[in-house]
């Protein structure tokens, strides 16, 4: 005596319902779904480099593209790269230029001047010496600290250098000896 239920004809015309027509319709769908994927990928490229550390595409849209572009898909990472080094040069010019992060010294000494100024008419206002030793010591900690965060900041912009001369390396290599 079995316990499982005998399949029913409307369970099994249930399964049968799938006719070539509904397959055929099925697979018409998946068919248009990967021609538009692909005229996607063709058509709309990502505005960044594609490229992993190794110089092979990353991820499944580059690996896509590249099959389908071939040498066009490498002219682009050669292009997109130039871009990138272009701008991380112009972004660290601007760093090692630049005086945003700092105080005009003209705008200092005139706050100084201000604060003597109050503190010769308010002489309760003078800080302790400690206090001024203390201002002094937070000053120098924060002049060390600028000083490593923008170290950190431009030895990683160095190091995206070095990776983006590699990468334009390869894919220049890989661009002219593409047969497609």
């Amino acid at each position: 005596m079995s316990l499982s239920p005998k399949p029913t004809s409307e369970a099994h015309s249930t399964r049968a319902r799938f006719t070539l027509a509904e397959l055929w319709r099925r697979a018409g769908r998946l068919l248009l779904f990967v021609i538009v994927l692909a005229v996607g990928v063709v058509l709309y490229p990502s505005g960044s480099v594609d490229l992993d550390r190794t110089g092979n595409p990353s991820g499944l849209l580059a690996i896509v593209r590249e099959r389908m572009q071939g040498k066009r898909f490498w002219r682009d990472q050669v292009a997109r790269i130039d871009a990138e080094i272009s701008g991380t040069q112009s972004l660290m010019g601007a760093l090692e230029g630049s005086t945003n992060f700092r105080i005009s010294p003209e705008l200092i000494s005139q706050m100084t001047e201000m604060r003597d100024e109050l503190r010769r008419q308010y002489p309760q206002l003078q800080p302790s010496a400690a206090k001024q030793k203390a201002t002094a010591l937070r000053e120098a900690a924060d002049e060390i600290d600028h000083a490593d965060n923008m170290n950190a900041l431009m030895a990683f912009y160095l190091n995206r250098l070095a990776e983006l001369s590699r990468l334009r390396y390869i894919a220049v290599a890989r661009s002219s000896s593409e047969t497609k």
